[in-house]
């Protein structure tokens, strides 16, 4: 036993003096930059940015090594290098986390793509929260839940006699329709003025969750493709909206939906059975109306008023890669998205339209 613990204690410790030293590395490295006059210039540098990859490619406390000397630094224009980095050090992370996953992305939880999005995009809430534990992981992770225990305390008042949670579809829709609702019974201007609001991860007081609901006045704002901002205003565009949608109703009741992104909408699908006859219907959600339902009739005629032809294709439910890479075409089409440096977001696109040939 002694032997064993003897082990683990030097194992531990060969990782702590390692982890040290990554520390130590990348604060020389930042050292050595911020000697120059313009250590952006740097950066561009095959050799010093090569060099800063490695660090990062090393271990994740790179980036926790840059953010303390960020706080620290004096000087305006270090910092803006420094916030250079973060941002490398923070999306190069996230990609890499992809990357090295072994498991089929089409497999994951449908929410957990669209989420190393939000990393990629809003890098700089790092910046703001100095708080290492909260996290856009652990603030989607910690909402959803928070919707899917309403849904199913909502469904177990509704239908006590199902002991063991397999509620019938439309009751779970209809439980649904408590917390999204249609833009025509939201107060728009009203949600226009949150809008406008920073995000910050803070903890709304409980029994102040107000509804989901379709963004009819910003629809375009690159806000509304980000799911932890979302989740945060209420408020987004029919793929997120539907995104979280799917994930309460997975979160709450087991019941997984097929999303479906047909030209010029996003739904959400599932089927029926009807007892009586013995038969099935597929039925569609709209979740940007409420979580109205569809008929294949009413999707068709949708179709044709965007002047879209019915294909059977449009039944194919689509795959997590090809929402996160329409989620992304969505946000790099957004007039308010004013990043500085978008190769990480082409580079994460075109790493899914790779990972969607091999799957």
């Amino acid at each position: 036993m002694s032997s064993f613990i003897n082990e683990n204690e030097n194992l531990w410790l060969a990782r702590y003096n390692r982890q040290l030293k990554q520390d130590a590395d990348t604060i020389s490295t930042l050292e050595l930059f911020l000697e120059f006059e313009n250590p952006l210039r740097l950066l561009k540098m095959p050799h010093f940015k090569n060099a800063w990859f490695r660090l990062v490619q090393k271990g994740a406390f790179a980036t926790d090594a840059v953010h303390s000397v960020w706080v620290a630094e004096k000087s305006n224009e270090n910092k803006i290098f420094l916030e250079s980095l973060v941002q490398a050090t923070c999306q190069f992370s996230v990609i890499s986390k992809i990357k090295v996953s072994t498991e089929e992305m089409n497999t994951w939880p449908i929410e957990k793509l669209p989420t190393y999005l939000a990393k990629i995009v809003d890098w700089n809430l790092y910046l703001q929260n100095c708080d290492s534990s909260i996290s856009i992981d652990y603030y989607v992770d910690k909402e959803l839940n928070t919707f899917a225990e309403i849904i199913q305390t909502h469904l177990q008042h509704k239908h006590p006699s199902c002991m063991d949670g397999c509620y019938p579809i439309l009751s779970i829709i209809e439980a649904m329709k408590t917390i999204f609702i249609r833009p025509s019974e939201a107060n728009q201007n009203a949600l226009a003025s949150n809008f406008s609001n920073e995000f910050s991860f803070s903890v709304k007081e409980q029994g102040s969750l107000s509804p989901f609901v379709g963004n009819t006045i910003n629809y375009y704002a690159v806000s509304n493709s980000m799911i932890h901002k979302v989740l945060f205003f209420r408020t987004g565009i029919p793929i997120t909206l539907s995104v979280i949608y799917a994930a309460i109703v997975r979160r709450a009741t087991g019941v997984q939906l097929d999303p479906l992104g047909i030209p010029g909408h996003f739904l959400l699908s599932t089927v029926i059975s009807d007892e009586q006859s013995n038969t099935e219907q597929r039925i569609f959600i709209d979740v940007f109306d409420g979580g109205s339902i569809m008929t294949i009739n009413d999707v068709q005629r949708l179709l044709l008023s965007f002047g879209v032809s019915w294909s059977d294709s449009f039944l194919k439910p689509a795959s997590n890669i090809e929402i996160c890479s329409r989620m992304i075409r969505n946000v790099l089409n957004c007039p308010d998205f004013s990043s500085s440096d978008t190769s990480c977001i082409y580079s994460f696109l075109k790493f899914l339209s790779k990972k969607e040939v091999e799957e």
